[in-house]
């Protein structure tokens, strides 16, 4: 017996497919984890160069928050597709 398109999957399709998900959500999950510690190293050194009084370095550490800020973002996209079980694309 085949499923109709829309149908919800059945029970045991979806125990299937859970440790593949799972493997998924948790690499996605780790990588946001190693971004937040960039930023929070980020925070140390946007510190040193304000003490020092250093706009070029200043402006190089913004630049490298706001790159890693974009990788935020589209992780937590990547996240909330799988999710909701859609196809997303390959980083």
């Amino acid at each position: 017996m085949t499923q109709a398109p829309n149908a919800a999957p059945t029970p045991e399709a979806v125990a299937s497919q859970l440790p593949a998900w799972t493997a998924r959500f948790e690499r996605l999950l780790h990588r946001q984890i190693e971004l937040c510690r960039g930023l929070a190293s980020l925070s140390g050194r946007q510190r040193e160069c304000i003490d020092r009084e250093d706009p070029d370095a200043l402006l190089a550490v913004l630049s490298e928050r706001q790159g890693i800020m974009a990788q935020l973002r589209v992780g937590e996209g990547e996240a909330r597709a799988h999710h909701r079980g859609q196809p997303t694309p390959p980083p």
